[in-house]
């Protein structure tokens, strides 16, 4: 078996040419500290499923449509929200979105734009560093927009 994994290795990737540099659109995650104490910080108290969601709020590698259109996941035909005035991403969704899933448990102050955002998903947000990302974070898995963690939400109710 382990023979023709090789192999399998060989043929299929070992011989793929790498990408050239600069042809890779630049992602959100190629600008995030890989980890820093204040990153591991946020984790801290969080779930495994709010630690993995804040990781794909970070990189924006999240189930939204957004992301699932530019992958080709079948069945995504847009990547545009519900609202129609953006791509679905979380950016989109915590900043922007005219008609979000739900309320936004936040000030519009708090998140106003892209780098307040970007501030809070990385434990930079003045005087509440933890709690506005896991206050995000909440916000997302109660949103109804990532079925992929509805039994996470299950139990938090059950729970909760």
């Amino acid at each position: 078996m382990e023979v023709e994994w090789k192999d399998r290795w060989r043929r299929d990737y070992a011989q793929r040419k790498p990408p050239e540099r600069g042809i890779r659109a630049t992602q959100a995650a190629d600008e995030s500290p890989v980890f820093t104490d204040r990153i591991l910080r946020i984790h801290e108290n969080l779930s495994k499923a709010r630690s993995s969601l804040l990781i794909q709020a970070r990189t924006g590698f999240i189930g939204l449509k957004d992301f699932l259109f530019k992958v080709k996941v079948p069945g995504v035909v847009t990547p545009y929200c519900e609202c129609g005035m953006g791509r679905e991403t979380v950016e989109h969704l915590v900043v922007w979105c005219s008609k979000p899933p739900k309320p936004r448990p936040w000030r519009g102050a708090e998140i106003s734009s892209r780098r307040d955002l970007y501030k809070v998903l990385h434990g930079e947000h003045r005087g509440n560093e933890t709690g506005m990302a896991k206050t995000v974070v909440d916000w997302l898995l109660g949103s109804g927009r990532l079925p992929e963690y509805r039994l996470a939400s299950k139990l938090d109710m059950e729970l909760g």
